[in-house]
């Protein structure tokens, strides 16, 4: 008889207090997961955003030439011109003046910065003549090139 009191008592105070606190814990458990995929989320959504500047066309390649002629020493005041036109264009600009910088390795959107900074190398370097093109060839952020 001892037993089913003890029972029945631990029944009526255990169970809420027991169901109370894996709720708790559940619901801390998923909303820490659904924190971490939101922002997971957020950084893939942003390279899908065409206003972005992590975004890349799906046309864009880093073999593609932006202007028509290439920096050669003497066309400089041209040719830096419309390069900076051909990179607003594509909203890459912000690469080379400084309004986007580096993302730190830790940093979710680190990935895609590196890989839209090398494609603003590349389209400069492609631009470029091959003596200037072996001066700058170990610069590796677009906004010291």
């Amino acid at each position: 008889m001892d037993i089913t009191r003890s029972t029945l008592r631990c029944q009526r105070f255990c169970f809420p207090f027991l169901a109370y606190h894996y709720f708790s814990f559940s619901f801390f458990f998923l909303a820490f997961v659904s924190l971490a995929e939101t922002q997971e989320s957020s950084s893939k959504n942003e390279q899908q955003i065409p206003v972005s500047a992590y975004y890349l066309q799906p046309g864009e390649n880093s073999g593609m030439v932006l202007v028509t002629s290439q920096l050669d020493g003497s066309n400089y005041h041209s040719w830096s011109r419309a390069m900076k036109r051909a990179l607003i264009s594509k909203n890459k600009f912000k690469f080379l003046n400084g309004d986007l910088l580096e993302a730190s390795r830790s940093d979710n959107q680190y990935e895609a910065w590196e890989r839209c900074n090398v494609m603003v190398i590349s389209l400069i370097t492609r631009s470029i003549t091959t003596q200037i093109a072996q001066s700058t060839m170990y610069i590796d952020n677009a906004k010291e090139l």
